[in-house]
């Protein structure tokens, strides 16, 4: 099931096409159960099911399952933290709630940095 080609195949009576893209499932490592909506991740094992309209299929993995290998090798180590974070705070996970969070961090971040300047220069 590592190719997203055979993950794809799984997906022939795929219940929600017009909730989720077959595809966009799939591409997130994820292939059909064939049962319900239950997806399956082939590298972590990891089951994902309820699917929602604004899902986003990558964030769905990182939010059950930050530690997966294909998670930790796709996506980046900031968004991993951000959506786990949100996760632990019982914040609602979308696409764009997810980006807020990042930018609010990344601004946060160079705040932070251009301190650690000022004060390296004082030095």
């Amino acid at each position: 099931m590592a190719s997203y080609e055979s993950r794809l195949a799984t997906f022939s009576h795929w219940p929600l096409d017009n909730i989720i893209s077959r595809e966009e499932v799939a591409q997130a490592g994820f292939f059909y159960t064939g049962d319900s909506d239950c997806t399956r991740c082939y590298c972590c094992g990891g089951g994902v099911r309820n699917w929602k309209r604004e899902d986003n299929a990558w964030l769905e993995h990182a939010r059950w399952f930050p530690c997966c290998a294909l998670v930790q090798s796709t996506l980046s180590e900031e968004l991993v933290d951000v959506v786990r974070e949100m996760r632990k705070n019982n914040q609602k996970i979308t696409t764009d709630s997810v980006n807020h969070e990042l930018t609010r961090t990344q601004a946060k971040q160079n705040k932070d940095d251009q301190m650690d300047e000022m004060d390296t220069s004082r030095d």
